[in-house]
């Protein structure tokens, strides 16, 4: 039940990050890509916030942290333009033989990583000695613990990295009381499931505007690799941070949906 009360803690990301994606301009996206977008926009925001905190001297509360990303990303939203041509809903198309296809080899790639990361194939050295350490000890002390990272002993974990995945996992680690390590990497799997379900939707409205560039680069980071580990920020929350889509393409966006589900099964850099 731990497990699930640490992984249940990450639903409050997709909520501080509503905000900004209920923006217009992102109103042509389906629903699975625009819950994906919010709790990229929610990782990050939760994460600043978390920083900002600790800089501060304040002590980190899950209902402080949650209501000051959200805070942010109304103000973000607020911010952002508003473009005719920015709003019109994407019309519904089928999937054809390439997409199905790529989809089924989708589904495959997720329960392979899934049935990996059960069977104890695809854990993390890193997690044991990097991310999670730290975590936990900053869910302890409910701030960047500068102390511990200033020992000399503790210089190989990496104390000058971005914090965002350490927050993360101390943001769960005090809502569910402890660190659960089976459930932390359960986070592979699941952010894979999620840039999968998302990205096909999210390149569908976006090929062909200035975002469209963004996307394909940012999305190629397996989701998972920070939790796991072994890489940068997971591309699930990289896909948060682009410009409002612009307008819609004329022609087919059958392309770029097969594309998105290749590149999220194979996972490339």
């Amino acid at each position: 039940m731990t497990g699930l009360a640490w992984l249940s803690t990450f639903l409050l990301l997709p909520l501080a990050g509503l905000p900004m994606l209920r923006h217009r301009s992102y109103g042509r996206f389906d629903f699975l890509s625009r819950a994906v977008l919010s709790g990229a926009a929610g990782a990050s925001l939760v994460s600043f916030s978390m920083t900002v905190f600790a800089l501060l001297g304040v002590r980190w509360q899950i209902p402080t942290i949650a209501a000051t990303a959200a805070l942010l990303a109304y103000g973000m939203g607020r911010l952002l333009p508003v473009k005719k041509a920015n709003v019109a809903a994407l019309s519904a198309e089928s999937f054809g033989t390439i997409e199905t296809i790529a989809c089924g080899l989708v589904l495959l790639v997720v329960a392979a990583a899934l049935i990996a990361t059960v069977a104890g194939a695809a854990g993390s050295p890193d997690l044991l000695f990097f991310w999670g350490t730290k975590a936990q000890q900053f869910a302890a002390a409910r701030t960047v613990d500068a102390g511990f990272l200033r020992e000399t002993f503790h210089r190989y974990m990496h104390v000058p990295y971005p914090p965002l995945v350490t927050n993360l996992g101390a943001l769960a680690t005090m809502g569910a009381g402890r660190f659960p390590w089976r459930a932390a990497i359960l986070t592979f799997p699941l952010l894979l499931a999620a840039l999968a379900l998302g990205l096909p939707g999210i390149l569908r409205g976006s090929i062909g505007s200035p975002a469209a560039g963004a996307v394909p680069r940012r999305g190629g980071v397996v989701p998972g690799d920070a939790a796991a580990g072994s890489g940068p920020a997971p591309a699930a929350v990289r896909l948060g941070w682009f410009p409002p889509p612009g307008p819609a393409p004329r022609r087919s966006r059958r392309g770029p949906a097969a594309l998105a589900c290749l590149r999220a099964g194979v996972g490339l850099r």
